[in-house]
């Protein structure tokens, strides 16, 4: 694998985490408004994502260009590459992710000036709804799933939103078990269990539809670069859901009876780093080894 190909997959992969922290930190700061203790830590989580997405969105579309010109590092400013770049669904996506997260932005700034109630408060809502969306959208313009229908374009739109909501809120969740006292932990997990079951079925039934649609499930899949590393996505999201269900059904009920948090600090901190694995894996299959190749 050269050069360009490891830049394009190291882009990539920030690009998906900052987007999920951007997103599950304005989550965040809708669902957690009313926790005065968490709003400092939470703010600067999200604002990381607001900044660090649109700085990896732009880095991927120059290193794609650098890539294309074939020219050193120089052809990633290369005019004539970079306006065909422009031009493209590659341009396209650009466009659309960055507006969402312009949305984004305008959501935090919002959440940041206003108060927790009234008309600007909702209007946070709306805007974050929006920009989630529009940046969701942004990944059905280039790739595979661009001419497989809109069927799976709704599917991808909903398993990007979703798993970048669960990735995304991995962090404030640790942030509660930190910042906040036992009760008042197991309030905020109690309704992050009830969120999570629903969103956690449609991201399966999302990825199923959404792999067998672009692959057909065919015998050869299994053989295939393409089969292992989607094997090694769903193993890891079994791992991530075994310890999803742990949360739930033990640490969960155990941090009230007891009011210690360590055990589910530690929990949450390995489920984030499975979810990173899991964003790398799917950068694998999004640029070097999806159908398409």
């Amino acid at each position: 694998m050269g050069d360009w190909e490891w830049l394009t997959l190291a882009s990539r992969w920030v690009l998906y985490l900052g987007m999920a922290i951007a997103v599950g930190g304005i989550a965040g700061e809708w669902l957690l408004h009313r926790y005065r203790a968490l709003s400092p830590a939470l703010k600067r989580y999200t604002l990381t994502g607001i900044l660090l997405a649109p700085l990896a969105l732009v880095a991927h579309f120059l290193i794609r260009a650098g890539s294309l010109a074939e020219a050193g590092i120089g052809g990633m400013f290369d005019p004539v590459m970079l306006q065909f770049m422009w031009q493209s669904t590659v341009g396209d996506a650009l466009v659309w992710a960055g507006s969402g997260m312009l949305l984004l932005g305008v959501s935090h700034y919002l959440n940041v000036r206003s108060g927790d109630t009234g008309p600007m408060h909702w209007l946070q809502l709306v805007t974050a709804v929006a920009g989630m969306i529009t940046l969701a959208f942004s990944y059905t313009l280039s790739g595979h799933v661009q001419s497989a229908g809109l069927l799976s374009a709704f599917t991808l739109i909903t398993h990007v939103l979703l798993i970048s909501w669960w990735m995304g809120s991995l962090f404030p969740l640790w942030l509660v078990t930190h910042h906040l006292d036992s009760d008042q932990s197991h309030e905020v997990l109690e309704l992050f269990g009830r969120l999570a079951l629903p969103a956690v079925l449609l991201v399966l039934i999302a990825g199923m539809v959404l792999s067998y649609r672009l692959t057909g499930w065919s015998a050869e899949l299994i053989e295939s670069r393409y089969g292992f590393w989607l094997m090694l996505k769903v193993a890891l999201v079994v791992v991530i859901l075994a310890l999803a269900a742990f949360h739930k059904l033990y640490l969960v009920p155990a941090l009230k009876r007891a009011g210690d948090a360590r055990s589910m600090k530690r929990s949450l901190l390995l489920e984030k780093a499975v979810g990173m694995a899991i964003l790398g894996v799917t950068t694998v299959l999004a640029v070097l080894v999806g159908p398409g190749h």
